[in-house]
């Protein structure tokens, strides 16, 4: 099983990284890919320690990828320069989603 998760909201952050543990833990197994994708104001959520630290954990123990849409940085005032090594930008953020539905992940939005 593919999932992406799609969070939007900055205020979701804490519901998505939960919901990604969650899968991992129940979908052992199962699952094979996750991902995450964030545009709105959710970008901003990876300038945040408190996120990153269990991003962190997520990329490097489980192979999760997470991505943040340019079109949204640009509207935040972000850079690519100041997302985390780990964060892959990517040219739209709906795009992937699209992306990836098409690859056969199921779609979670948070």
């Amino acid at each position: 099983m593919k999932v992406v998760f799609h969070i939007h909201d900055l205020n979701k952050w804490q519901t998505v990284l939960t919901n990604v543990s969650n899968l991992l833990k129940k979908g052992e197994g199962k699952v094979k890919k996750v991902e995450v994708v964030a545009n709105g104001a959710a970008v901003q959520g990876y300038k945040m320690d408190h996120h990153m630290d269990k991003i962190v954990v997520l990329s490097t123990d489980f192979g999760v990828h997470f991505n943040s849409c340019q079109f949204a940085m640009a509207h935040q005032h972000m850079t690519q320069d100041e997302l985390p090594k780990l964060i892959q930008a990517v040219p739209s953020g709906v795009l992937r989603l699209a992306e990836l539905q098409h690859e056969g992940y199921a779609y979670i939005r948070v």
